[in-house]
């Protein structure tokens, strides 16, 4: 018996039965390859995102005041040092108070300065009557002295002549009664002398001409200070504002003529050239960062770029922050801030955000 005869197959239709029967396998593959690729080059598993941030200064009013005058406008670039602004500074109502309560009691050391000089005019003027009485006394004391001495020579004679007794006589005095009564006033007289020689001595320093001299320098020093006080009490000269560092001012918080409070931000510089990335580690925290972890930064602005940051710092608990998500509003969240060195490739600016993924290389 004879084989069956075998009728070959044409090379386009077994092409068209290996599509029928292999064509969707490799389609499948094609499209998991195609969705894996897209997921590895547009969406990345997020772990934590970053900001760039650059360096900020905040100018604040150095006292409360007024802001007189303000030199630059919104967005405009600055130096280090430049004028942006004028306040004119005021004191506080304590500070006012304060001043008001020393000029009052300058004024009490005034009232009691004046009475202190009536007080002591009254004493100089009493101690000058006490000065002539004692002076009127010592006069006195001499007369009665020279009477003494006159009395104690005649006793004496008489004594010596055995016509006057020595002691005291039932009727008449003796030689040293005599004696007696001359050295109690020569005592009384030396003392009296002695009081008119340090009460004259004591006037001759402290003479109403003097007290009337010192006094104008006193009054004189208190009007002084009042004066300077006063001055304290009105407007002094503006100070001016300056930034504290180069950059773009992003903010002026008052304007011209209002008033301010020492500490207030009036006007908000920020850097414009990035210097590092603040990212935050969402919770729950399965990634803990370390110092010289190396993380894969990735842009979200079109075209995405790609690049390598190392850890700098970490900080030492959580923070809210602000997230971010397309198509919803921010929500607050807490996470652990990780400060990063920024990669000059990304040619970002601050504000921008980015993508932060863990342990992966550009």
């Amino acid at each position: 018996m004879s084989s069956p005869l075998v009728v070959p197959r044409p090379f386009a239709l077994r092409v068209r039965d290996a599509l029928y029967r292999g064509g969707p396998v490799v389609v499948a593959l094609a499209a998991l390859l195609a969705v894996m690729w897209l997921w590895e080059r547009e969406v990345f598993p997020i772990d934590f995102l970053g900001e760039v941030q650059a360096p900020s200064s905040l100018v604040t009013a150095p006292q409360n005041g007024r802001l007189t005058e303000v030199s630059v406008t919104l967005f405009d670039m600055v130096t280090n040092g430049q004028e942006v602004g004028w306040v004119r500074t005021l004191p506080d109502e304590t500070v006012r108070l304060t001043l008001v309560a020393q000029q009052r009691d300058l004024e009490i050391m005034r009232i009691r300065l004046l009475q202190d000089q009536q007080r002591n005019d009254l004493n100089y003027l009493q101690s000058w009557q006490d000065l002539r009485g004692l002076r009127l006394e010592l006069a006195g004391a001499r007369i009665r002295l020279q009477q003494a001495e006159s009395e104690f020579e005649r006793v004496r004679l008489l004594f010596e002549q055995r016509l006057a007794p020595a002691g005291v006589g039932a009727d008449q005095d003796g030689f040293e009664v005599a004696l007696r009564d001359r050295d109690l006033l020569r005592s009384e007289v030396a003392e009296k002398a002695r009081l008119v020689d340090d009460l004259e001595r004591g006037l001759d320093e402290l003479r109403a001409g003097e007290r009337a001299e010192a006094l104008p320098a006193i009054h004189q020093a208190i009007d002084a200070a009042m004066r300077a006080q006063e001055l304290l009490l009105s407007e002094t000269e503006p100070l001016v504002l300056r930034a504290a560092a180069a950059g773009m001012v992003m903010r002026i918080n008052r304007l011209e003529e209002e008033h301010v409070t020492e500490g207030e931000g009036l006007f908000e510089i920020r850097g414009t050239k990035p210097e590092w990335i603040l990212g935050f580690v969402r919770e729950p925290i399965a990634y803990r960062p370390r110092t010289g972890d190396v993380v894969r930064v990735v842009s979200r602005s079109r075209p995405r770029r790609v690049a390598r940051a190392t850890v700098q710092r970490v900080g030492g608990h959580l923070e809210f922050f602000t997230q971010s998500f397309s198509g919803f509003r921010a929500v607050q969240e807490r996470g652990l801030p990780v400060m990063l060195d920024y990669p000059e490739s990304l040619d970002l600016r601050p504000g921008e955000l980015v993508d932060l993924i863990p342990g992966r290389r550009p």
